[in-house]
């Protein structure tokens, strides 16, 4: 038989205030072995997360016995607990619990600073992570993105345009394929959009494109277009969107770009289903899927997009049309 690996004994919780005696938990009793897996399920206020809190060494019980890994949790010291929680055990927290002034990788790193790790394998672990679960493109974003805090995401950028100089950062921001200042203008219009701040958020990307054209550099030039044609697209405005589809596309295939003639031909197929053809725009679409453009969360979002222009419905959420870009 398998080794126990959460063993709970007469489990009780009670929260008391001057005024009331809550019995949150009641006799809990409850053996987990190695290797099961098991959910906990009940009614809203039955005790499901005051369980979890315990059992993830987060708070005490008020009476009873929790032996974890063949050891009673009584009387662990507070750094013995955060020692456990670090090394043995996982959350997944509702809200997210992420620090939106760090960056999605810093986030991942975080807990693994605290094991003594060295830096080197701190990269290696974090990087996997993130590849496993397709957040490896996006792991120098902030946080605040992937909670849904575009006011906070509006002020960081703010901030980083604030700071960004032209000239001094130019040569620095082409070793990460594109002009930073570029990248800052169209990452602030997208969290402009859904505030509600539509001109502010084209005016952005106007200034967007005027800049990338002014350095001459193709790939920025190219992601510059492609964003305000994505932009668009999310706006589901076709006739706005078709010129920057048809650059984006044109710029791809004169310079033998396969990410733009992937990401151009999407974007045009998108057009043409809603201003001419829905069959042949989704074929387009899945052409530009088929040369590799996007990366896997933003196929899924791409293959959302094919989904509504076969069946007439441009009305795609557009969180899901985040992940085209």
């Amino acid at each position: 038989m398998a080794e126990s690996m959460i063993f709970l004994e007469g489990v009780t919780k009670v929260f008391v205030t001057d005024d009331v005696e809550t019995h949150a938990l009641a006799g809990i009793h409850l053996d987990i072995k190695k290797g099961e897996y098991l959910s906990i399920a009940g009614p809203s206020g039955c005790g499901k997360s005051t369980l979890l809190a315990i059992l993830g060494l987060l708070d005490s019980p008020s009476g009873g016995e929790y032996i974890l890994n063949g050891k009673s949790v009584h009387g662990l010291k507070l750094s013995e607990r955060a020692r456990i929680r670090n090394r043995e055990i996982g959350f997944i927290f509702q809200a997210f619990n992420l620090i939106g002034d760090l960056t999605v990788y810093e986030n991942v790193e975080l807990p693994l600073t605290y094991r003594g790790m060295s830096s080197a394998e701190r990269k290696q672990r974090v990087e996997q992570a993130l590849e496993k679960v397709a957040m490896a493109h996006r792991m120098r974003g902030l946080s605040c993105w992937f909670e849904g805090d575009f006011v906070s995401a509006r002020r960081h950028l703010e901030q980083s345009l604030a700071l960004f100089d032209p000239e001094r950062d130019r040569d620095f921001g082409f070793r990460f394929g594109q002009d930073l200042g570029v990248a800052a203008m169209n990452y602030l219009a997208f969290a402009l959009w859904p505030l509600g701040e539509i001109e502010r958020a084209r005016e952005l990307q106007v200034a967007a494109i005027a800049r990338a054209r002014e350095t001459g550099h193709l790939h920025t030039v190219a992601y510059a277009v492609s964003y305000r044609g994505i932009f668009e697209i999310m706006r589901s405005d076709a006739p706005e969107a078709e010129p920057f589809a048809t650059e984006t596309l044109e710029i791809g295939q004169a310079h033998d770009l396969r990410l733009y003639i992937g990401y151009g031909t999407i974007e045009s197929g998108w057009v043409h289903a809603w201003l001419r053809n829905r069959e042949q725009g989704a074929a387009l679409m899945r052409e530009g899927l088929a040369r590799g453009a996007g990366h896997p969360q933003g196929r899924v979002g791409v293959r959302e997009l094919i989904g509504a222009a076969e069946v007439g419905d441009d009305t795609v959420d557009s969180n899901l049309r985040l992940g085209c870009a």
